[in-house]
């Protein structure tokens, strides 16, 4: 009799104990701004992100249940995108390391971005070198156009002289006839030069507005890195207990 007594009331005070407190669940929540990373093309260069946010909202849970969540059992992991390159993760388990585990978590996908987005960044840079090479060329081609373009001049003004000193003098007519062939391979050699002179300062212009359009959009790769939006936030709820 005694000892039902005791596990009677024994009984009595751990489901009193209960009632009291419930028990509770927790959650952690954390907003991500996806970053981007440089694509390009024959024709542009221009920015994306680094992954499609609609389609992380999936991929997400997948690679973290296999990296985090299946040594934290019970814990429960939902992503939503909240706006186009913001997504939202929620975290949800018995215990307050939901904010721990979901703190790896996000660290876990800003540094698969992070390399995703410097590799994308090796090509740019290496793009953006061979555009630096190539304006370096065509400016070195340019002086030694405009160089020889002066000195071709020079020889069509000493031709000219020597065709006018010639027609003074008297039986100058086959001398004149000579330099004046001379003279029109000088000419026509000068507009060529001339026309290629004209196209290398072109395609200079075009490589340095290309320069200046490409730098000045990408700019900094730091400023579109994948980051944490604010601060992870952990909250505890309980339960209604029925009367």
């Amino acid at each position: 009799i005694v000892v039902t007594l005791v596990c009677i009331g024994v009984g009595v005070v751990i489901n009193s104990k209960s009632k009291r407190s419930p028990a509770k669940s927790y959650y952690a929540s954390a907003y991500v701004k996806i970053g981007k990373r440089v694509a390009m093309s024959r024709t542009e260069v221009h920015l994306v992100p680094v992954e499609n946010p609609e389609t992380l909202e999936k991929t997400i849970p997948l690679m973290m249940y296999e990296k985090k969540i299946n040594e934290a059992h019970g814990y429960q992991l939902d992503v939503k995108m909240v706006a186009n390159d913001l997504l939202k993760l929620t975290l949800r388990g018995c215990d307050k390391e939901v904010e721990r585990v979901l703190k790896e978590m996000v660290d876990i996908l800003i540094d698969n971005h992070r390399k995703k987005s410097k590799s994308s960044a090796v090509a740019y840079e290496s793009f953006i070198k061979k555009l630096k090479t190539d304006a370096k060329m065509i400016q070195e081609n340019i002086t030694i156009i405009e160089a020889s373009i002066i000195k071709m001049k020079k020889q069509e003004k000493k031709s000219t002289e020597q065709m006018e000193t010639s027609a003074r003098e008297t039986g100058g007519e086959k001398n004149i006839s000579d330099l004046s062939v001379v003279w029109n391979m000088l000419y026509l050699k000068t507009i060529d030069k001339e026309i290629d002179l004209s196209k290398s300062r072109q395609n200079l212009r075009n490589i340095q507005w290309q320069l200046l359009m490409y730098q000045t959009t990408i700019g900094s790769f730091n400023d579109y890195n994948t980051k944490k939006s604010g601060k992870i936030r952990l909250t505890a709820t309980t339960p209604r207990v029925k009367s």
